[in-house]
């Protein structure tokens, strides 16, 4: 699963969609439809992502952050 594709489910979990995310993290909806193409997002746009889920799920920042560099082959350990 790649980073696109793990955020759509974390937010359509919540009944929000990929439209509603790219405009909370300000960025338009074609730069969010290329990560479900297998794109992989910059940094910024990442931990953007990551702290609106976080906020909409009421999870901790590190969990989903955690998950997320999971999505994109990237293993940390921020327990």
């Amino acid at each position: 699963m790649n980073f696109g594709e793990w955020a759509r489910i974390q937010v359509t979990q919540e009944g929000k969609t990929l439209a509603w995310l790219a405009k909370e993290i300000g960025a338009n909806q074609s730069l969010v439809s290329r990560w479900r193409s297998g794109s992989i997002p910059r940094t910024a746009y990442f931990l953007k992502v990551v702290l609106v889920i976080s906020k909409l799920q009421d999870q901790p920042f590190n969990q989903v952050l955690k998950h997320g560099a999971s999505s994109i082959g990237i293993i940390i350990d921020v327990d």
